[in-house]
């Protein structure tokens, strides 16, 4: 029964100085990222809401992080070429065969954005037969890029993007809610959507080589980002991301 108390008494410390120790291993170790610009989501190597996910996930780690932003196409390549250990934010590319993979660190939503005097669709199957207006860098899913019944017009920005709405050259745009809403109020514009039924919802997550060592990344990262989730810092960090559910006009 004396041992049994020791046991009790003793586990606790014991994992404590384990995670504590795993951390101090860590101290001043470099650890190397790929990502791309997204507005509000990945400014530069700190700025940006996935960017202060990361850095402060490192810091809890006891590790440096090093983000190299480069355009989405070269960004996957540098992952693929083993150039750097992990790339955020990952959504289908690269596969889970190819890489380890955290839980969500962001959800990437869209809706269909119209003139105020038509219906916008609320599913993709809404699309067919219509000329859709979507943004060079940023995903979209095959359901919608490769859907031979669904016509896409690309620019180069949502602005672009938005003014070909007005002008009749497109029948909807696609895009996210927090950027395009703020664009909408800069440009001074009023649209129809409906924020209540997103076209597609995809899971945004950290992806690591698909080695031992990456398998411990994706680990280490996974147990520091479920604290981050119970302990309130990560809602901390998305203060700035809009409640949809209150933004319908």
């Amino acid at each position: 029964m004396r041992s049994l108390k020791i046991i009790i008494f003793v586990a606790p410390f014991l994992l404590l100085t384990t995670l504590f120790s795993a951390n101090e291993s860590n101290a001043g170790k470099v650890i190397t990222f790929a990502s791309y610009k997204i507005p509000m989501l990945v400014e530069n190597e700190s700025e940006g809401i996935l960017s202060e996910i990361i850095q402060t996930a490192c810091k809890r780690l006891n590790v440096v992080p090093h983000i190299k932003i480069y355009p989405p196409k070269r960004a996957l390549k540098s992952f693929y070429n083993q150039k750097v250990e992990g790339i955020f934010p990952s959504l289908d590319i690269p596969d889970s065969k190819n890489a380890y993979k955290t839980i969500p660190i962001h959800h990437k939503t869209a809706f269909a954005f119209t003139v105020k005097s038509k219906t916008p669709p609320a599913n993709i199957s809404e699309l067919k037969g219509l000329i859709i207006g979507l943004t060079r860098g940023y995903s979209y899913p095959k359901s919608i890029t490769e859907n031979p019944l669904i016509k896409v017009d690309w620019a180069d920005s949502f602005p672009a993007s938005l003014n070909k709405l007005l002008l009749g050259r497109i029948d909807c745009f696609i895009g996210d809610p927090d950027i395009t809403i703020k664009v909408i109020q800069k440009m001074h514009l009023q649209l129809s959507y409906n924020l209540k039924h997103p076209l597609f919802k995809e899971p945004a997550v950290i992806a690591f080589q698909r080695t031992p060592k990456g398998a411990m990344q994706a680990k280490d990262f996974n147990r520091v980002l479920k604290n981050m989730e119970k302990d309130g810092t990560m809602a901390k960090i998305k203060f700035r991301l809009l409640d949809v559910a209150h933004l319908n006009p």
